[in-house]
């Protein structure tokens, strides 16, 4: 039976693009290129508006002000309907903002104010009812092939028990969201699929930031605080993993690893997989590619995270779910410390950010072959690896 296809509807607040009102980057006085300009994200104010979890005050989550702090401390927030006022709080991370504003439930729609614009956002419903006791796979998307992305939800629920995924789709071309969502819920064990479609920035390395180079990348974390407050807070667990990243198997699934921790957050060491096959062997999907380099090198990759998204802290305003770690996660030693590893594939990639689908052969002296890998992946596709690598 295919998995429920739900397309939520989000309320975004954009300035005007013909105003002069915009975000500058940190720093603003240091040049930046003209491509670093056409990704940053100047005019969202807020991405999304909608109910928070077991309650009734709204939440709003957008980019970090920056230089528009004292518009969003000025800014009105009014109950469309009985226009009372609603007293807002703001939660200011790096690279994400959160909002709550103290309301009942007979709020339906919320009219904005802010730095002499004005625009009225409908209060869009909460899906941790939906998906409560969900385990849930997220990412974000953006012309990955579509059998890469059948082959990254089918291995999460073949390995981990994956059973929801909500997915961003960032703009894709290539195919419509229709094809992609078909992808999805054909795919056997899923019971709902998520399609947020967020054809918005995404945000560029800013090598003139003094450090956290990738500070801009709004609409990522935005979408990971969004899964979080607003469809997961009643979820099993939630594991944040992109296309080109499997989780390896563990003992039982991931999920019940994380929930076992003591904050309910499990850390996941990462391992290149290399862009390397034998001659003549095509490299269409995760499953061609088996090689990763010899040494430690291979585990010079980012950490990952699944979390018990019931644990209270996480229900904080002032915790932010990062690509690499939890901002505000307790005994930072202990929660960002692996306790599981991903495979990072190389060759599964559009090469959006930098070559990495160079597909070689492998060098036997800088390469081998994973037996972890390539046994996990006959497992899951024994069709595909009939012939050893």
């Amino acid at each position: 039976m295919p998995a429920e296809l739900l397309r939520p509807a989000c309320s975004a607040f954009f300035l005007d693009a013909g105003g002069d009102l915009r975000r500058l980057p940190i720093h603003p006085e240091r040049h930046r290129s003209d491509a670093f300009l056409a990704r940053f994200e100047d005019r969202a104010v807020f991405y999304d508006c909608f109910r928070a979890a077991g309650g009734d005050d709204i939440l709003l989550v957008g980019p970090p002000p920056v230089n528009l702090l004292p518009a969003l401390n000025a800014a009105t927030f009014t109950d469309a309907r009985s226009g009372r006022t609603l007293k807002a709080s703001h939660t200011i991370s790096r690279s994400t903002l959160l909002t709550r504003l103290m309301s009942d439930a007979g709020t339906e729609d919320v009219d904005i104010a802010f730095g002499g614009q004005s625009q009225r956002l409908r209060v869009q419903p909460n899906f941790g009812a939906v998906l409560e006791g969900a385990r849930i796979l997220t990412g974000m998307n953006h012309d990955n092939r579509l059998e890469w992305i059948a082959d990254w939800a089918e291995w999460h629920v073949r390995q981990h028990k994956v059973d929801a995924v909500v997915l961003f789709d960032n703009g894709s071309t290539t195919y419509t969201l229709d094809e992609l969502g078909e992808v999805l819920t054909e795919i056997e064990g899923l019971k709902t699929v998520m399609l947020f479609d967020w054809p918005f920035r995404f945000g560029a390395r800013d090598n003139k930031a003094t450090t956290h180079h990738y500070w801009a990348h709004f609409l990522q974390i935005s979408a990971l605080n969004l899964t979080l407050k607003r469809c997961a807070a009643k979820a099993y667990g939630l594991l944040n993993c992109d296309m080109d990243e499997l989780v390896a198997p563990v003992a039982g699934d991931i999920f019940t690893l994380a929930r076992s921790r003591p904050h309910g957050i499990a850390a996941l060491g990462g391992q290149w997989v290399q862009s390397v096959v034998p001659s003549g062997h095509p490299a269409e999907r995760h499953s061609d590619f088996t090689h990763v380099l010899r040494g430690g090198l291979s585990r010079l990759c980012p950490k990952k995270w699944a979390i018990d998204p019931s644990r209270e802290w996480l229900q904080s305003d002032a915790t932010f779910p990062y690509w690499h770690r939890i901002m505000g996660a307790p005994d930072r030693l202990l929660t960002e410390k692996p306790v599981a590893h991903y495979f990072h594939f190389r060759g599964i990639s559009t090469n959006w950010k930098e070559n990495r689908r160079n597909t070689s052969v492998p060098s036997a002296l800088l390469h081998r072959r994973d037996p972890e890998l390539a046994d996990a992946l006959k497992r899951v596709w024994p069709d595909r690896m009939s012939d050893p690598r």
